[in-house]
């Protein structure tokens, strides 16, 4: 069930002052997510995410993930992803609420490997009709590469700076980083899309729009909180960023001096 204010601009096809109104019209109607920069930023961007994809590309962990599941896991991680992206409520100008699974997929894989599995699913998302390949740039620099690496130095961070305890991993991490680091996607997300649409139609989806899809950020929070403690018990193979000698020295540490 969409929010009140979100079903008025599905039925009204979008036309709340938006300067693109045809095309936020065409984006409600058909489900697909319509071009929302001119086509010279559009294609600027895009080379900078293929830039950003090839050094991912290079950098990504392969040896470390050769000899365990996560060498197939990242590949499903990024089918999985691209069909819950299917689900969404496309908002005027091109913009929509989604799942992002973004800070799992980075804790799961790392910065190189969890932005080159995110620029996948875009891809897979684009070919399924949820995006376009118009955005494609801007969904791999502001959805994938930047709270990958925004996620990675708040790892780094904890481990610097905080006790090395499994509960900072999953607690501090897992939950609270990671309903923070979506949190400020969203409302990046949803800033760049309204500073394009400008005016009173770029005030309505951040009046409208930021208060639902940081709800939604929170939810997904506390099931990426879930999902790691999960995979750090039953899959640690698949967490290439859970250090077991790092957080669960003080344990063996304290087993051995009790021996």
């Amino acid at each position: 069930m969409h929010p009140p204010s979100m079903s008025r601009w599905v039925a009204a096809g979008g036309l709340i002052g938006c300067t693109a109104s045809s095309q936020a019209s065409t984006a409600l109607q058909g489900g697909t997510t319509a071009a929302v920069l001119p086509d010279g930023a559009a294609w600027l961007l895009a080379a900078m995410a293929a830039l950003v994809l090839f050094y991912c590309l290079v950098r990504a962990p392969w040896k470390q993930i050769a000899v365990t599941s996560a060498s197939h896991a990242w590949l499903v991680a990024a089918i999985v992803l691209a069909l819950a992206w299917q689900l969404r409520i496309p908002l005027p100008g091109g913009a929509a609420i989604h799942f992002l699974g973004v800070t799992l997929i980075a804790l799961m894989f790392g910065p190189h490997l969890g932005t080159l599995t995110l620029g996948l699913a875009a891809v897979f998302s684009a070919y399924l009709g949820a995006g376009s390949f118009e955005t494609f740039g801007m969904t791999v620099l502001l959805n994938a590469a930047a709270p990958c690496w925004a996620m990675h130095s708040l790892l780094r961070a904890t481990q610097r700076y905080l006790p090395q305890h499994l509960f900072v991993y999953l607690l501090v991490v897992g939950l609270f980083g990671s309903a923070l680091v979506l949190a400020l996607t969203t409302a990046v997300h949803l800033s760049v899309y309204a500073a394009v649409q400008g005016g009173h139609a770029g005030t309505v989806l951040i009046e409208q729009a930021l208060p639902y899809a940081l709800l939604l950020a929170w939810g997904e929070a506390l099931t990426v909180g879930m999902l790691v403690t999960l995979f750090v018990i039953y899959k640690p193979q698949w967490m290439l960023s859970f250090d077991d000698h790092f957080y669960l020295r003080r344990v063996s540490v304290g087993g051995d001096r009790g021996r």
